[in-house]
């Protein structure tokens, strides 16, 4: 369909993701649902669900977990002007540190770090549990920027709900063109980067 090929521009990222009220959530589900089904990561089966409880405020669906995560084939999926992203980390084992569902939920109240810029990450996943929030999964990172690559645009993503085997600070950004996935050795206080979180997640 026509929904999953519409591209969003900065403005129009920053008009949804800032929105105390959407004015077409259920357009912007319909276009979420129909990039994840192009990238054969959902089904519209698996959506169906969700059509009767779509969000009012800034939220992502994320689909269910593939069985075995391989983040080259995710990477290639973030696409930025019809680059596909690149995995940095190789097979590098990671697993989450937050409660996800284990089939596909919403990511509800979405935020990208954007408020959070120039802290570094442990003190913003220190801020971000004592408001009784989550921070992102690496899943969900990657989901949000398939969805919105033009996020990256103003800055990178650490990924805080997430934790892999060389206990390095995952990160998603945007290097020559192309969205990386990489794992840095140091936590800087980083006026590029920012820590995403959500408020809730909601499973069917």
């Amino acid at each position: 369909m026509q929904t999953a090929q519409i591209q969003i521009d900065e403005q129009q990222y920053r008009d949804v993701r800032d929105a105390r009220t959407l004015y077409y959530p259920e357009q912007m589900f319909e276009r979420n649902v129909e990039v994840l089904v192009a990238g054969k990561l959902a089904t519209y089966d698996d959506a169906d669900l969700f059509r009767k409880e779509i969000p009012s405020r800034f939220f992502i669906w994320i689909p269910p977990r593939p069985r075995e995560m391989n983040y080259g084939n995710l990477m290639s999926l973030v696409k930025t002007d019809g680059k596909p992203g690149v995995n940095y980390i190789g097979r590098e084992p990671c697993w989450d540190t937050v409660k996800v569902p284990a089939g596909p939920y919403f990511a509800l109240n979405v935020r990208d770090g954007s408020e959070r810029l120039g802290m570094s990450s442990a003190n913003s996943r220190a801020d971000i549990i004592s408001e009784h929030r989550s921070p992102a999964t690496l899943f969900e990172g990657i989901i949000h920027s398939m969805l919105y690559p033009i996020v990256l645009a103003s800055h990178g993503m650490n990924i805080c709900g997430s934790d892999c085997e060389s206990e390095r600070i995952l990160n998603l950004s945007l290097g020559r063109g192309e969205v990386l996935l990489r794992a840095m050795l140091f936590d800087s206080d980083n006026p590029h980067f920012g820590v995403p979180s959500c408020g809730k997640r909601l499973a069917s």
